[in-house]
């Protein structure tokens, strides 16, 4: 499938995300049939090709709603993928569900989607569950270029090498062990992503030179490509772009935190609540508030830089973009 095609897959599943959501998030089969096998049939794992695909993969006492296989079963599947519904909050209790199909199986990769939401680990990387998370994108919110970029990981000449490596890495294309693919993409992979209205020049050509404080080192933004702001620490900077993704967000800071606030982040809970009334709540959320509104905290701040992307993804300007860590915005922080 050329490159161009998957963008207007992609155009297409947000049409139907926007249309349907009600509908979809009723049903999982629905989800699986609207949105996730288009996408994995775009990427080249025809859902419909039993030499690809296997639905309802057995593995132990249960099953993984697909096995991407390439080439055979006797050649074992490259990744397994746990489909939910559209609307699904993914969990680590869900999580880890894919972990434990993917472990019984020794599958390298493993696929965590519903429909919107679209999550890649490597599965043997000896580090924490959310530090091997390769890819997490969600269709409603990521403009169409952008995601149809990131997506790549998942193609499958890509995915199927053992080794995925980003489009905006070292070339995917001609290095693989797959080149002469019939579904071939065709897009140059140094394709810059388009220009933000928000975006000054300066921010993506010019690298700020970050001011460090004369005490402790403390965390930093940067939104006009010169002028770093300083915080205490990451959950005042994670609240000041909050505010700053309310004040950019085409439908109004309350549209923006409220569409936060249905944004899971552990454990089935949101990144923003508006009260902070029981004891967990308490432990788990900021003291702090923006506008009424609390953050989740509890996280290493390699996860909260996770979360701002997040936080990014959910902002959508008025040129229907969402504002880019590293180019509308850059973040500092200690320890980095």
């Amino acid at each position: 499938m050329p490159f161009d095609d998957l963008i207007n897959l992609i155009e297409t599943l947000k049409r139907r995300i926007e249309a349907h959501r009600q509908s979809l998030q009723q049903n999982e089969i629905r989800t699986r049939t609207a949105l996730i096998d288009p996408l994995l049939t775009a990427l080249g794992w025809d859902v419909a090709e039993p030499g690809l695909v296997t639905p309802e993969y057995s593995v132990g006492q249960g099953r993984a709603d697909y096995a991407l296989i390439n080439g055979g079963p006797e050649t074992g599947p490259v990744a397994i993928v746990e489909a939910k519904s559209l609307g699904n909050f993914l969990n680590d209790r869900e999580r880890n569900q894919m972990l434990n199909y993917a472990n019984m199986e020794g599958i390298e990769y493993a696929i965590l989607t519903n429909g919107d939401v679209w999550e890649l680990y490597d599965i043997f990387k000896r580090v924490r569950l959310d530090e091997r998370r390769l890819l997490s994108v969600k269709i409603a919110s990521t403009p169409a270029h952008q995601l149809a970029l990131q997506l790549l990981l998942l193609w499958r000449p890509n995915l199927a090498s053992g080794v995925p490596v980003p489009a905006q890495g070292a070339g995917v294309w001609g290095t693989r062990r797959e080149t002469t693919t019939t579904e071939a993409f065709h897009p140059p992979v140094e394709t810059p992503l388009p220009q933000t209205d928000s975006a000054p020049p300066s921010v993506v050509i010019h690298q700020p030179k970050q001011q460090r404080s004369s005490g402790s080192f403390k965390a930093h933004y940067c939104v006009d490509g010169k002028t770093w702001r300083e915080c205490p620490n990451a959950t005042a900077l994670m609240l000041s772009i909050v505010a700053w993704c309310g004040q950019q967000h085409r439908d109004g800071a309350d549209n923006y935190y409220e569409k936060l606030s249905h944004t899971c982040l552990r454990g089935g809970r949101p990144i923003l609540v508006k009260e902070r009334v029981t004891e967990v709540a308490k432990k788990g959320y900021s003291g702090k508030e923006v506008n009424g509104w609390y953050i989740f905290n509890n996280l290493s701040n390699s996860a909260k830089k996770e979360m701002i992307e997040e936080i990014l993804r959910t902002c959508i300007r008025q040129n229907s973009t969402s504002p880019i860590l590293g180019q509308d915005i850059q973040v500092k922080m200690p320890n980095d």
